[in-house]
C-alpha cells in the first residue's frame, strides 16, 4: 500500500495540456492522476478518506477540496451518462 503521508510519485514531465486542464477546473493533469490513484487505494469507507487522499496528492489540496472535486466529477459523469442515454433514445 502507498504511504498516505507522502505524495505518489509521477513523472516530472509537464505539458501544455496540463496547463490547459488546470485552467478549466483548477486541477492539473498530474493532480488528477494522483487523485485517481489515491481513490483506487483508499477504501471508500475509511473514516479519514478525504484527508488521506489529499495527503497522497501532495498536500496542495485540502480534504474539502478533494471531496468537492470528487462530487464535481461524479455529477459530471452522471450528466454525461444521462446525455448519452437520451441521445441513444433519439
Amino acid at each position: 500500500m502507498v504511504n498516505p503521508h507522502s505524495p505518489l510519485k509521477m513523472s516530472s514531465r509537464t505539458s501544455d495540456m496540463d496547463d490547459f486542464h488546470k485552467g478549466l477546473c483548477g486541477w492539473s493533469w498530474k493532480e488528477n492522476k494522483l487523485f485517481e490513484l489515491a481513490l483506487a487505494v483508499v477504501d471508500e469507507n475509511h473514516l479519514k478518506r478525504w484527508e488521506v487522499v489529499a495527503a497522497m496528492i501532495g498536500g496542495q489540496k485540502s480534504a474539502g477540496d478533494v471531496q468537492e472535486h470528487y462530487v464535481f466529477l461524479l455529477e459530471d459523469l452522471n450528466s454525461l451518462s444521462l446525455e448519452n442515454w437520451t441521445i441513444n433514445l433519439l
